[in-house]
């Protein structure tokens, strides 16, 4: 029997699947790490909650662990520490990566091809599917996540306090801020002291995406800017693994996360910003992230993400064997 826990790890939350002899037994959600906390420290932390919820499913070992991770923003690590935790639990290897990663081998698989994961926060891969990759942006919210959730959110409060101080902005705008968070006077203090900064900003791209969708002016501007950005993000990443855009004409293109729930307010304007720059529609992914953890655990797949993956195990892994698209997607 094969058992494998696969774990998909966002700023939002942290979604787990078990998976047993190929077939999915139980999927749960469970509350995302501190700001701040390192992947493999969520891991971790995690792994009482993990063991209830194992015990109470009578699951044999040995298992595998493979996690998906929000937060490196260099090579992954921490592959060892992870196993040191869950090795009672009868984890006998994990698979750790970046959140892109695994984004990448839901939505299209392991081919020539990239993916933008666009959420709280954004992060773009690249890869050509034999080894090279490059990623782009996922610099957090201070320094970048162009396109993001949190960006989106961050400028439609940006026009709401233009037109409180009346300075232009949308009315419209500052009328839903006050609706959600209550007197505007009072939300830079309360953003300043809040843990949980970030998600309290970015919870207002739903407003922003509602008032887009009634026509309000600077709302929509807000999301075409979006769609905009993340085309930038992926066609820099396209250059960078491919040498070239004409050479990446042939790549897959896709998208992941839940800013993409906006549907056409974010689509269309990330199809337009990939057009202008000379690269093919981006299609519909093929599966999530979570179905992109189950894939990365597969024997040579993590080798593909040079320091974007990493992995640790207290056998020795089987040999690495190929991998097609279309065994990835009969796995999703």
């Amino acid at each position: 029997m094969s058992v494998l826990l696969a774990v998909d790890g966002g700023q939002g939350a942290t979604r787990m699947r078990l998976v047993v002899d190929g077939a999915a037994v139980h999927e749960w959600r469970v509350a995302p790490g501190r700001p701040g906390d390192q992947p493999d420290a969520v891991l971790v932390a995690m792994s009482e909650d993990v063991a209830t919820a194992l015990q109470q499913g009578g699951l044999p070992a040995p298992m595998v662990l493979s996690a998906g991770m929000t937060g490196f923003h260099g090579a992954v690590t921490g592959a060892d520490r992870v196993l040191a935790s869950y090795g009672a639990l009868g984890v006998v290897r994990v698979v750790l990566a970046t959140d892109a990663v695994t984004s990448l081998l839901g939505a299209v698989g392991v081919v020539p091809g990239a993916v933008v994961a666009a959420g709280t926060g954004t992060i773009v891969l690249a890869s050509d599917g034999k080894g090279r990759c490059e990623r782009v942006d996922g610099w957090g919210s201070t320094l970048g996540d162009d396109g993001s959730g949190y960006a989106v959110a961050r400028a439609g409060l940006r026009a709401a306090f233009r037109s409180l101080d009346g300075r232009s902005g949308s009315e419209a705008l500052r009328a839903a801020a006050e609706r959600r968070y209550g007197s505007l006077n009072l939300l830079p203090a309360r953003v300043a002291g809040a843990s949980d900064a970030v998600p309290l900003v970015a919870q207002f791209a739903e407003d922003v995406a509602q008032l887009a969708l009634e026509a309000d002016p600077t709302a929509a501007d807000i999301w075409d800017r979006a769609g905009e950005d993340l085309a930038d993000s992926v066609a820099a990443a396209a250059v960078r693994v491919f040498g070239g855009i004409s050479a990446a004409r042939g790549s897959a293109i896709s998208w992941a996360g839940a800013l993409f729930r906006a549907g056409d307010l974010l689509v269309q304007p990330f199809q337009r910003g990939l057009a202008r720059h000379g690269l093919p529609p981006a299609q519909p992914p093929v599966a999530d992230g979570l179905a992109g953890a189950v894939a990365l655990a597969r024997s040579g797949v993590p080798e593909l993400f040079p320091a974007l993956a990493q992995s640790a195990a207290t056998i020795p892994d089987p040999a690495p064997r190929s991998t097609n698209r279309s065994t990835m997607r009969s796995s999703s």
